[in-house]
Parts: structure tokens; C-alpha cells; sequence
């Protein structure tokens, strides 16, 4: 196994997640994985990319709930592209890092994206390579694939996942300029056996084609870097392009070539050549005061004449269950924030702009109110940290 320390374990609501660190120095490097991944196994298929990414600074990997050394998914299950981000907070929080560089590749880079609009505060720079803001294709966006396409290609996924087979087909898609290489193949399928099955593959990628982070790409204010290899098969070069134009100051770099995957040492040297030069001359974020945030705002409607009818101290007892209920039905990982309330009613601010509050409607979440209450979550919009 490559890498000074070993593997460590933080809790997370589900289970346990796998992560480790490599390296020494001022910089905090999170390698935010794709959605297969395995912390040992990586350096198998990565050997030169990630130490480059070590010589920058203190590495940081780890394994999502369901795949490589982290714990199962209950029964199977699949947690949401939010619950997925929030692991990344996790990690920084159990190595004691308060600011980190965000590298994400595929999947990852869709995630380190959505963490940087979230928690800019916790992101130095951020750091996507063949990232797309969404995979399927809509009038808007013609670059994704069609759902015939999707199907194909997740089918074909979960039949040979982690087979010699696979491993041949994803040199020719991810990584050409070694396809003639039947150890690099070889290699790869293992690394396919040790992330995860291939069930768990192809639900991760259905997950992942769900996804669409395009209305967040405006509110990224780390500096930001965007990397697309020309040729790359699986994410052609208009996915980095949108990304370059739509975040505000991004970088964006086009690299010669057909890889997908920094697989081998010419493609990973060229990488890393540019995160290196992108880290030295911009990595330092521009200060914030905005985040991305649900907001609830509730009304009980009838509150004058109920007040009236059950006397203050009854009512004492209606407003403080009422106030109660964000913070019990929110996650503890998300808690939420009064920000102003009248007498009878109040906006509440929670920080993350997909994952809205379940308060619910009033029937359906176990609680009995004297009034009616109406809630209506206003997402994605910005919100001050003041």
C-alpha cells in the first residue's frame, strides 16, 4: 500500500466511512471520489496522479457509505447526492482540517461543485477534471445522453462489472492511449471487484445521471479550475465548457488527447501540471458572506382569533410546537436556523439548497396543532451568513 498513514473510520448517520491521508504540508489536497472508489485500491490505477497530488500538499481520500472499506448501505440502499456531499464535511471535520482543496473527477468533481457552493468557507480552491454539470440530455443541454443511451450503457455496466471483460472495454472508453495494455485492463477490473459489486455500480450511476447541480454553478465562489481532455469519450468537451461559463472566474484548461481517467503517467504529468500552476498562482478563495440555503417560511393561519380564544399561556404552548418541528424533522447534520419571527409566524434557514426541510403538511408529521399551519420551503437562493 502506498501512503505514510493508514486507513481511519468517522461516523457517519448509516455507518462508518474509510479515509486515510497521505503527505505533509501547509495545503489540505481532498481527493473527493468518483462513485466507485476504494482508498487502497486507487493507488493501484493511480499511482502517479496521486502522489503528484500528495507533493502539493496533505492528501486526503476516502470511500462513500457503500463502496470500498466504508461500511454497507442498508439493505442495498442509495443515499442522496446531499447525504453523499455531506460526507465530505465529515472527513475534513474528523482530520481537524478547516479548509481544504476540493479535486473531483466525475462524479466527484459533481460533488466537490456542490459542496463548494454550500460550504465555501471549507474550500481553498476547487479542482474539477472531466466533470459534467448533468449526464442526460434535455432541449437545454444537448451534450448528456439519451435514456436509450443511459440504459445501455448502466446495462452493460452491471453485466461485466469488474470482469477481464471490463476491463478491456473501459481501457478503449476511459483511458485509449493504454488500451493495448492487458496489465493496465487486468488492473482495473481488480480495482472494479474491490469498490464495489455490481449491483451497487449500477444504482451509483443511476444516482448519478439523476443528478443536475446547473442551478448552484453561478453561486461557486472558490477559484476554480476546470480541466476536459479533448477527446475524452465519456465527457465531451462541451460538459467542461458549460461548467468554465458558468461559474463565475473559472479557469478553464482543454488538454490534448482522448483519456478520460489520469491512468497513465503522460496524462496524469499533464494534470497535475496544471492543478500545480492553477494552486500557486490562484488558490486562495475571494472572502464570502453568502451560502446557499433553503428557506422555510411558516404561517399559522387564524392565529389572532386562536390566541385570543385559548389565552396566552395556551398559546405559548402552540407557538413553542411549532417551532419545534424543523429542528426535529431536519438532520442533525443540517441544522436549521430561526432567522426572524413575528408573533405568530417566522422564516427558517437551512444550509443546503436541495435538501429542504421535511417539515411535512399538517396531518403527516405527528404533530396535532390547534391551527393550520402553511409552510412553503424557498430553495437555492442565497443567503447571507450574517
Amino acid at each position: 500500500m502506498n501512503g505514510s498513514d493508514s486507513v481511519q473510520y468517522a461516523e457517519v448517520a448509516g455507518g462508518r466511512i474509510a479515509h486515510r491521508t497521505v503527505g505533509e504540508g501547509s495545503v489540505d489536497i481532498l481527493y473527493v471520489p468518483n462513485w466507485a472508489s476504494h482508498v487502497e485500491a486507487e493507488w493501484d490505477v493511480f499511482p502517479r496522479f496521486l502522489r503528484g497530488l500528495s507533493s502539493y500538499g496533505r492528501l486526503i481520500m476516502f470511500d462513500q457509505l457503500g463502496v470500498g472499506l466504508s461500511d454497507p448501505l442498508v439493505q442495498g440502499g442509495l443515499l442522496a447526492l446531499e447525504e453523499w456531499m455531506d460526507q465530505v464535511r465529515v472527513v475534513l471535520d474528523a482530520i481537524g482540517s478547516e479548509r481544504a482543496v476540493l479535486v473531483g473527477h466525475t462524479a466527484g468533481g459533481t460533488l466537490a461543485a456542490l459542496f463548494a457552493a454550500t460550504h465555501p468557507d471549507r474550500v481553498e480552491a476547487l479542482v474539477l477534471l472531466g466533470t459534467c454539470a448533468r449526464y442526460e440530455r434535455t432541449d437545454d443541454y444537448p451534450w448528456g445522453w439519451t435514456p436509450e443511451q443511459r440504459d445501455l450503457i448502466i446495462g452493460n455496466l452491471e453485466e461485466v462489472w469488474g470482469t477481464e471483460l471490463h476491463g478491456t472495454r473501459a481501457a478503449a472508453l476511459l483511458f485509449p492511449s493504454l488500451a493495448g495494455d492487458p496489465e493496465v485492463a487486468s488492473r482495473w477490473a481488480r480495482w472494479a471487484r474491490q469498490a464495489c459489486s455490481p449491483r451497487t455500480a449500477g444504482n451509483m450511476l443511476r444516482l448519478l445521471v439523476e443528478s443536475d447541480i446547473r442551478p448552484v454553478l453561478s453561486t461557486i465562489r472558490p477559484a476554480t479550475l476546470v480541466v476536459q481532455h479533448r477527446g475524452d469519450r465519456l465527457v465531451p468537451v462541451d460538459h467542461g465548457r458549460f461548467l468554465a461559463e458558468h461559474i463565475p472566474g473559472a479557469r478553464y484548461v482543454e488538454l490534448a488527447g482522448e483519456d478520460h481517467f489520469p491512468v497513465s503517467d503522460a496524462v496524469a504529468d499533464g494534470v497535475l501540471d496544471e492543478i500545480g500552476e492553477f494552486l500557486h498562482r490562484e488558490h486562495r478563495s475571494t472572502p464570502t458572506d453568502r451560502v446557499l440555503a433553503t428557506l422555510v417560511f411558516t404561517d399559522i393561519v387564524g392565529s389572532t382569533e386562536q390566541a385570543s380564544e385559548v389565552g396566552d399561556a395556551a398559546w405559548r404552548g402552540v407557538l413553542d410546537e411549532h417551532d419545534s418541528v424543523p429542528a426535529r424533522r431536519s438532520r442533525a447534520s443540517w441544522p436549521p436556523r430561526e432567522v426572524h419571527r413575528r408573533w405568530h409566524a417566522g422564516p427558517v434557514r437551512r444550509p443546503c439548497p436541495s435538501r429542504p426541510l421535511c417539515v411535512g403538511r399538517p396531518g403527516r408529521t405527528g404533530t396535532t396543532w390547534a391551527g393550520d399551519p402553511r409552510r412553503r420551503p424557498h430553495r437555492g437562493g442565497r443567503a447571507s451568513r450574517r
